[in-house]
């Protein structure tokens, strides 16, 4: 990972790159990581559960929302704040008409909802953590670095503004990593994003452990 300290204007900023070693490195932990996480919602909905190749891409947060899918629905987001480990957030988002089949399969009841009740935020808490945590792992173990994030909470939003919410958490002139991963599970018609934002910033000594442990100069 290359930074660079530049001086423009009278003021300071930071040009970080990843190399293709680090790239590539974190592709592979997000492809383990997706294996963790389709593994913990398969056995937790009882039922097989896709998850897409993840796109793994550096870009600045101003090009983030480019790269989400985009929906005119009214949406649930599942976020936590990775807060220990590595910066960044970490969201589940989804129709609420998705989040109503989604807890109607937890609860193995077909009942019609028009709204969330507090039992039912309790439940996608739940898949949140779970997923998140089995997601986690996998980068906690590839870095050897304790790795910890805020309880998930739930919020609602109208289509690209869902999106706003997670990168207002994040300085606007931060270099991320954006991890995006389409979830799917056939016979209940239930699918949605997965999406991690980490800061290159906090990969950066990471990644350099990481090829000093690799003996990669």
């Amino acid at each position: 990972m290359n930074i660079e300290t530049k001086n423009k204007r009278g003021k300071m900023s930071e040009s970080i790159k990843l190399s293709d070693f680090e790239l590539d490195a974190l592709k592979e932990t997000a492809n383990i990581g997706t294996g963790n996480a389709s593994v913990a919602l398969s056995a937790l909905l009882n039922t097989k559960v896709d998850l897409d190749i993840p796109e793994t891409m550096e870009l600045s947060v101003h090009e983030v929302n480019k790269h989400i899918s985009k929906s005119n629905e009214s949406l649930v987001g599942i976020y936590s704040k990775v807060k220990e480990g590595m910066a960044g957030n970490i969201l589940i988002l989804m129709p609420f008409s998705i989040s109503f089949k989604l807890i109607n399969r937890l609860r193995k009841n077909e009942d019609a909802k028009d709204r969330l009740n507090d039992e039912d935020i309790v439940l996608l808490k739940k898949v949140g953590s779970i997923l998140y945590s089995a997601y986690l792992t996998s980068l906690a173990k590839l870095f050897e670095q304790k790795i910890v994030f805020n309880p998930p909470n739930i919020f609602s939003a109208i289509g690209g503004s869902a999106t706003d919410f997670i990168l207002v958490q994040i300085g606007e002139k931060e270099k991320v990593l954006l991890i995006t991963i389409h979830f799917n599970v056939k016979e209940q018609n239930i699918d949605g994003e997965f999406i991690l934002l980490l800061t290159l910033k906090s990969l950066a000594p990471l990644l350099e452990n990481l090829r000093k442990k690799m003996g990669i100069t």
